[in-house]
């Protein structure tokens, strides 16, 4: 497979990109998924819905156990969504080596990022919802004394949610293809790099989101069809998973060749693996 070259793209440039690489190296994303995805999902109501259903059974109608197991299956998931994201980003690295990267080592690879991966993502996380919770609470709080001016004081959340979402979209990036000092200095590496590209940050989002819309929509449909329906769904699910992360790793790759000039030498480096 030729190597793929890093340059400055703009956004129809990388959808281009994101849907060679995705068909390039399908089976080892589609692996990827399933196993950090697909698996949780499966097994998560078989082991809860007995559970839940037992506890309900009983005269006390006590459903800790089953409330307990349900939170512990919902962190599983993040995780396996984390590992998951983080094994499509390591693809893609090494789809621009011209490398041929398997299910393998892209889960090793993401495994072992796995806590600062979950730290600078709950980090973002929290910063995201003070950010909207502020003019929240103070439209809440000023509301008799600025009257009708709180309701605007109340939907400026929306904006700056939008804006602290675009910032730090390459969080998981930065934290999976850099060695910070710490997992929460990919936040300002995210805010840094998407300085002055939000915008294109949010088209490119947009335009990823429209053009999963639609096998998004077709999975709900089918997913009422009797037997094959729920496979089906989740199949389709898994499929359109990578291509987010896909898109934006692209994007990462982008911004960094506009900014700091970034070549496949220094990518080579970073991947800890010879030259291509």
């Amino acid at each position: 497979m030729a190597t793929l070259s890093i340059r400055p793209m703009s956004v129809g440039e990388l959808l281009d990109a994101t849907l060679a690489i995705y068909r390039q190296h399908f089976g080892t994303l589609l692996g990827t998924a399933a196993v950090c995805v697909g698996l949780p999902a499966i097994l998560a109501p078989t082991l809860l819905v007995p559970i839940v259903f037992a506890d309900l059974m009983t005269e006390s109608g006590n459903t800790f156990r089953g409330t307990t197991l349900l939170m512990i299956v919902t962190l599983l998931v993040g995780l396996g969504t984390l590992v998951a994201t983080a094994a499509v980003i390591r693809v893609i690295s090494e789809a621009y080596l011209g490398l041929q990267p398997t299910v393998g080592d892209a889960l090793r690879f993401a495994l072992a990022r796995l806590v600062p991966l979950f730290v600078a993502g709950l980090a973002k996380t929290l910063v995201i919802f003070v950010g909207v919770a502020i003019p929240v609470l103070l439209s809440a709080l000023l509301a008799v004394v600025l009257g009708p001016f709180a309701v605007l004081l109340f939907f400026l959340a929306i904006p700056v949610g939008i804006v602290l979402v675009l910032g730090y979209a390459l969080v998981t990036q930065a934290v999976i293809l850099e060695s910070l000092p710490a997992p929460t200095a990919a936040l300002g590496r995210s805010w840094n790099l998407t300085k002055g590209f939000k915008g294109k940050v949010f088209l490119l989002g947009f335009v990823v989101f429209v053009l999963l819309l639609i096998p998004q929509i077709v999975g709900a449909m089918v997913s009422f069809v009797p037997y094959v329906g729920a496979a089906a769904s989740a199949l389709i699910q898994l499929m359109v998973y990578p291509v987010l992360p896909c898109a934006f790793t692209l994007l990462y790759y982008d911004l960094r060749v506009r900014k700091e000039a970034f070549d496949l030498e220094y990518l080579a480096r970073q991947m800890n693996v010879g030259s291509a």
